[in-house]
Parts: C-alpha cells; sequence; structure tokens
C-alpha cells in the first residue's frame, strides 16, 4: 500500500490533487482528516467517505494549524501519514503584484509548509514512524515571466524540505519532496488570468496540461519506492535536467513562448 498506516492527513483536500488523494487514502481503508478553506467543497468530500472527516484550517496560520492537528490526535488518534497539497498560484508580472500579495502567497505556500512541519514531523520522530508527502514544484527551479511571486515560494519549500531530509535522515521517517510540473488543477486556473503566463494559458488551451490522477499514481509509486525527491513525470525531469545544463536555451525557449 502507498499510504502508510491507518491516519492520514491531507491539505488543500477540497479540490485537485489534494481531493484526489484525500480520496485514495479512504478508499485503501484510512481515517482521513481532509483540511482546506473550502467549507462547501469539503461537505461534499465528506458526503462521499465516511471515513473522511473534514476541516476548515488556513494553513497560513500557525496556531490554527496547531489547534487542528491536536483535534485530529484527539478524535482519530496518531497521525501516520501527511499529504501537504495546500496552495495557491496568482501570476501576474512583479512590478503588477504588490507587496502585500507577494507576502500572502509566501505565507499560505512557504508558510504553510514550515506550519505542517512544526505541528506533525516532531511526533513522527518520536514515534520514529509516518510519512510525510510535501508538495515543491518545477516552478521553483524552472523559472517563467508571470510567475515570479509564486516561483520564489515553491524555490523556500524545494529547499525547506530538502535539507529536512538530510536533518532527519537517520530516522524511520519517509519525507518525500514532489516536484510537479504544470498539472490540469483549479490550482493552475489561478495563473489564467490576463496578466498570467502566455505559455501556461496555450498549455490548458492545448491540452498540454499534466493529468492529476497520473501525477498522484506517480506520488504512490515514489512512496512505495521511498523515493525522496520525485519529479513524477517525463516532462518534469527533462525541464530539471535542461534548467541545471542549459540554462539560457530554456530562458530562450520560455521568453519566446511568453511572446
Amino acid at each position: 500500500m502507498s499510504y502508510l498506516g491507518s491516519i492520514g492527513v491531507v491539505t488543500g483536500a477540497a479540490s485537485g490533487m489534494g481531493e484526489i488523494i484525500a480520496s485514495r487514502m479512504a478508499k485503501q481503508g484510512m481515517q482521513v482528516a481532509a483540511l482546506d478553506v473550502d467549507e462547501s467543497k469539503l461537505k461534499d468530500l465528506s458526503r462521499k467517505y465516511n471515513n473522511i472527516r473534514t476541516f476548515l484550517c488556513d494553513v497560513a496560520n500557525y496556531e490554527q494549524v496547531k489547534k487542528t492537528i491536536q483535534e485530529i490526535e484527539s478524535s482519530l488518534g496518531e497521525i501516520d501519514s501527511l499529504v501537504h497539497a495546500a496552495a495557491i498560484m496568482p501570476a501576474k508580472p512583479i512590478l503588477k503584484t504588490l507587496p502585500k500579495e507577494t507576502m500572502q502567497l509566501m505565507e499560505v505556500n512557504y508558510g504553510g509548509t514550515v506550519n505542517l512541519t512544526h505541528s506533525i514531523i516532531p511526533k513522527m520522530l518520536q514515534k520514529n514512524s509516518g510519512q510525510a508527502v510535501f508538495f515543491g514544484s518545477i516552478a521553483g527551479n524552472v523559472l517563467n515571466t508571470g510567475l515570479a511571486p509564486y516561483s520564489s515560494t515553491k524555490s523556500a519549500v524545494n529547499t525547506y524540505i530538502e535539507i529536512l531530509q538530510q536533518e532527519v535522515k537517520d530516522s524511520e521517517v519517509h519525507i518525500m519532496l514532489v516536484e510537479p510540473n504544470a498539472v490540469d488543477t483549479p490550482l493552475i486556473d489561478q495563473a489564467l488570468g490576463k496578466d498570467g503566463p502566455k505559455n501556461i494559458k496555450e498549455s490548458k488551451k492545448t491540452g498540454r496540461l499534466a493529468d492529476p490522477l497520473k501525477i498522484v499514481k506517480s506520488i504512490e509509486n515514489g512512496l512505495e519506492r521511498k523515493k525522496t525527491i520525485l519529479y513524477p513525470n517525463f516532462e518534469a525531469k527533462i525541464l530539471a535536467l535542461t534548467r541545471r545544463f542549459f540554462p539560457k536555451l530554456l530562458w530562450s525557449v520560455i521568453l519566446k513562448s511568453n511572446k
């Protein structure tokens, strides 16, 4: 089985890959705590499965996260698996993005990662058992005009989790960082406004965005293989390699595709 244990926590569970993962955990027979800020969609999810409990939680708020995790532990038991998928992705050029908008992105995407890490990982280390998946992004390494605030948050997440992995490597806690390319979920729709990158809009229009279910299945395969950093499909791997060895070429392609 891909997901460890009997108690799972999924953030961003009301839509996209978070919803898919919460559903697949439930079908595996786990008790699932589904966290999100969208109350209506959480209710829809809980109606489908009697082993999914929903919790309204803003991952950017540490006290709220800590309180929610304590409530989950009291009602369901010790957490065995965490999948942190919650994020936001508004897209505009740097100088069209207000500083407070950029900082909100940082608070949700990076701050949420920090808050979940401090609320759950220490207890996994105490029992020397557990599994945690954190969604970074290829966008944290493969950069794109019009996406600077989001990419900056994912660069921070990628760095933070990779270092965390090294700091806990002598334990039996498995932490996996997932770095997908653009996936066809409601998250990507936030980047499709008039100021969003043209190449993302074109990928959406032509059906070239990654299939969320295929990405989830790749994540499950990565968990079974105890991967630490997962590029979940061929395109993500190629983009990462191109960024590393041919950064000027990659920039030329990206700039051309955004004209």
